[in-house]
């Protein structure tokens, strides 16, 4: 009785196997039976043809809608389970496929995913003419005899077939099985598409239940373009074959890594061309895929077909030794030499789009368009706008940083004509660089003068509340320690207090009470002595209601209120948001500024505690001598109309 030699349910639990790679299982098969039918085609030297068919049978249960397999079985009528054949089907890692690229366990796939698996194979045998042969046995876990029942065949004998029947998947790998047929027709196309080519005389069918689906009918109606092109790395011998194939066939672009004539790993094509992304080819009709090959590729596949044992860099002892990344770059040339009209159409189109939307979005990457070419033709084109921004600013800061790198060498040019070349060049680039930003800056601030005059008008019968003008001005409960991107827009009342040691906005001076809408602590170094070192030179207050705001008393106004948090400041009783206390001396100086409009109550609170008008007649100020502070009341009006005064020029010369 013939008996496994070896342990085969340590064999099979040692085989790694993903249970989403179930459908290797029937790979597998489906190559014993190429390799078969070319074996008899090598034997039988007649007008031969190969037939495989593939058999589904499905039970009621459904998966993701479609019906479970049950069983699968793999029709051939190549040369059969001969001696030869048995013998080595008998032995681990038989060596009796090598020359075709067989590791001899495959087989050990259809243990790790069926539970049963029946073979019955009626053969010519070719030792002995005119003797046809019935092999049968079955194959199984915890049960390493196999009861070889061979016969005579004494039935009519038409042509040889081979039976392979999968049955009963485990239920760990059934879901990855649970494909419809043209999804399985796919698979097997995509992983056997190269041999398949090289075959086109083996008919391949699929049999699903009632429906019948001819793979080489797939390929053939879906098939637009072949060209096969070798090249040479290190002088080994490559050869990729550039396939263009309908999308009803392929689903996207792709480069496959082929080892004897059977894909072994799948690369999708725009993780090395970004320009392709989304594409298709032949005036929207197909996709491109490469089929990759080599003895170099065939010698170093992983055992279980899922990886090839090539090193991803040259590091270590033998540097000597090819990598992935330069077999990458080889196919990657040969593949855009191939595509190049293609690819040259969409570059074309991916530079309008990011042109347009420099022109209309992001003026300030115009300088890009000229010095960043290349790259622009190259983005990704499926980005959405906002993706495509942060590109373009990686983009800037690449090039400032060599702009400055070259900057650098220049200064130790010893030709000084060379020098001047140089840094001319790139003085120019990061001028055109910085006058991009200040145009970005100058109509980011067109924007906030706009949207804070619209928040001083009315808006369907009402006014905006204190929080739209205070978040325009600085984010609500943040400080300069939290507002890490440093977002405000102070400019609109003075531009230096955005230099202010400590910002807070909507802060607390202590665990409970008001809060100042914004405070600013400042130390003016050139006043400071080691004295009083440590003391803030400078606070200011910024206190804002609500536009139009009306009803002003002697307890409740923005002066007093200030004056109380002046109060609390030089009593020592104010802390900062992370708890230091805040420090000023006698001859700190605070400026408070209420910015409201100055209806009839609040007028004549001011005019009654001696407030000055302003020079421009728009507003109140006093200095209280007692605290040190200058007060000053200012319209939401005079703001407005500051904030575009001192921009003016900026707008003009941008005709904003």
């Amino acid at each position: 009785m013939p008996k496994m030699g070896f342990n085969l349910n340590g064999r099979v639990r040692n085989f790694n196997l993903m249970k989403n790679q179930s459908f290797m299982s029937v790979l597998e098969a489906v190559i014993n039976s190429i390799h078969s039918i070319e074996e008899r085609s090598e034997k039988d030297k007649a007008d031969f043809k190969g037939e495989i068919l593939i058999d589904i049978k499905r039970s009621d249960t459904l998966i993701e809608g479609i019906k479970e397999i049950k069983s699968i079985a793999i029709i051939d009528n190549g040369v059969g389970f001969t001696e030869s054949n048995m013998e080595s089907f008998l032995t681990a890692d038989s060596e009796y496929k090598s020359k075709i690229g067989g590791k001899g366990i495959g087989r050990f796939t259809w243990l790790k995913v069926f539970q049963n698996v029946f073979v019955e194979s009626i053969y010519k045998d070719h030792n002995e003419e005119g003797l046809i042969n019935k092999r049968t046995f079955s194959f199984a876990l915890n049960n390493d005899d196999i009861i070889d029942d061979l016969n005579i065949y004494d039935e009519e004998y038409i042509d040889n077939k081979t039976t392979i029947l999968l049955e009963n998947p485990l239920l760990d790998y059934s879901k990855g099985l649970c494909k419809n047929t043209i999804d399985i027709a796919n698979t097997i196309i995509e992983h056997y598409i190269e041999c398949l080519l090289a075959n086109s005389n083996i008919e391949i069918n699929i049999r699903d239940e009632s429906k019948t689906v001819s793979i080489n009918q797939l390929i053939k109606n879906g098939l637009i373009d072949s060209k096969d092109v070798e090249f040479s790395i290190n002088n080994i011998p490559f050869n990729i074959k550039h396939l263009l194939l309908k999308k009803d066939l392929q689903k996207n672009s792709y480069i496959y890594w082929a080892a004897n004539n059977r894909i072994v790993k799948t690369d999708k094509l725009e993780n090395y061309i970004n320009t392709i992304k989304g594409a298709t080819f032949h005036n929207g009709e197909a996709y491109y895929v490469a089929i990759l090959s080599s003895t170099y590729l065939d010698s170093n596949v992983s055992d279980n077909r899922l990886a090839f044992n090539i090193p991803n860099d040259d590091e270590g002892l033998f540097s000597d030794i090819l990598t992935l990344p330069q077999i990458i770059n080889e196919a990657k040339s040969a593949i855009q030499s191939y595509l190049m009209e293609e690819i040259e159409k969409l570059q074309d189109q991916n530079e309008k789009r990011v042109t347009h939307f420099i022109n209309n979005s992001a003026p300030e990457y115009q300088y890009l368009l000229r010095h960043k070419k290349n790259e622009i033709r190259t983005i990704d084109p499926t980005l959405s706008d906002d993706r495509l921004e942060l590109v373009l600013h990686k983009l800037e800061v690449e090039h400032t940083k060599k702009l400055i790198s070259e900057l650098k060498k220049a200064k130790t040019c010893n030709n000084i004509t060379g020098y001047k070349e140089t840094l001319e060049n790139v003085i120019k680039q990061l001028s055109e660089s910085n006058r991009a930003k200040l145009a970005k800056y100058i109509t980011h601030r067109k924007v906030i003068i706009e949207l804070f005059e619209e928040g001083l008008n009315i808006k369907d019968e009402k006014y905006q509340k204190e929080a739209y003008i205070h978040n325009l001005i600085y984010p609500m409960k943040t400080t300069n320690e939290e507002n890490i991107d440093n977002y405000h827009n102070l400019w609109l009342i003075d531009e230096r207090l955005a230099f202010c040691e400590y910002i807070a906005s909507d802060e607390s001076l202590k665990k409970k009470g008001d809060r100042p809408d914004l405070l600013f602590l400042d130390n003016s170094a050139a006043f400071v002595n080691e004295a009083i070192n440590g003391y803030y030179n400078t606070v200011s207050i910024i206190e804002l209601k609500r536009p139009m705001r009306t009803g002003y008393s002697n307890d409740d106004n923005p002066m007093d209120q200030m004056l109380r948090y002046v109060r609390q400041i030089r009593n020592k009783e104010a802390k900062t948001k992370g708890g230091r206390p805040i420090i000023v001396c006698d001859t700190t100086q605070f400026y408070l500024y209420a910015i409201c409009d100055i209806d009839k109550t609040l007028e004549d609170i001011l005019e009654s505690r001696d407030y000055k008008k302003t020079p421009d007649n728009n507003g109140y100020y006093m200095y209280h001598d007692k605290y040190k502070a200058y007060i000053e009341v200012i319209p939401f009006d005079k703001v407005l109309h500051n904030a575009k005064q001192r921009n003016r020029a900026f707008f003009k010369t941008l005709g904003l």
